[in-house]
């Protein structure tokens, strides 16, 4: 009788172990496991491209490296999300402006509707079909790399390559992996293709 006791002690020992290792998994997933996912997206070999497109926002270099991926010869045109307009100084300076890249065979301020990453992917891939592009490299930030790609994915037939910069900004970083799992919730509930 004893020797019952003491097995169903252990096993309610050996249970309780297990759920509070199930528990710090599941914590250590969320804490670290997701943020590593948006943090960290696999990289692309770069191949040519008919066109570069840099999606809007802030002014974190993007646009510097894809005006950059055309002076080096991946593609020759050059697309960069401008919903803002003049107001946004740096995006609107390289698709009208003095930093508009040099060896760029034509160039597009794209006003997509509505301002969000999908609106930016249906006007892409309609910019596409108008000029009879194939293929686009998109130009974004690290934890917005997996959201672009799964929208250009899911909203076009589009070859594509997406490029992250390579900084990050660590201070911004849980509000980033905030806006892109909203993000990803809101796509997959609204299915807006």
């Amino acid at each position: 009788m004893q020797s019952k006791r003491r097995r169903s002690h252990r096993t309610q020992k050996v249970a309780r172990s297990l759920k509070l290792m199930g528990v710090f998994a599941l914590i250590l997933f969320l804490f670290v496991g997701i943020p590593a996912w948006f943090l960290f997206p696999s990289r692309e070999p770069m191949v040519a491209s008919d066109a570069i497109v840099v999606m809007a926002g802030s002014d974190d270099g993007r646009h510097e490296l894809g005006a950059n991926l055309v002076q080096t010869g991946t593609s020759d045109n050059f697309v960069v999300s401008n919903p803002m307009g003049e107001e946004d100084n740096v995006g609107f300076s390289h698709c009208q402006g003095d930093l508009k890249p040099e060896k760029a065979a034509q160039v597009w301020c794209m006003h997509p509707t509505p301002v969000t990453t999908t609106g930016e992917t249906i006007a892409i891939a309609n910019l596409a079909q108008q000029e009879g592009w194939n293929s686009v490299t998109v130009v974004t930030n690290r934890p917005h790399t997996r959201r672009v790609r799964t929208n250009l994915d899911q909203c076009t037939k589009l070859d594509f390559q997406v490029v992250p910069l390579e900084s990050i900004s660590l201070s911004n970083a849980p509000i980033h992996i905030a806006v892109e799992i909203a993000g990803y919730i809101k796509f997959w509930l609204n299915d807006p293709c």
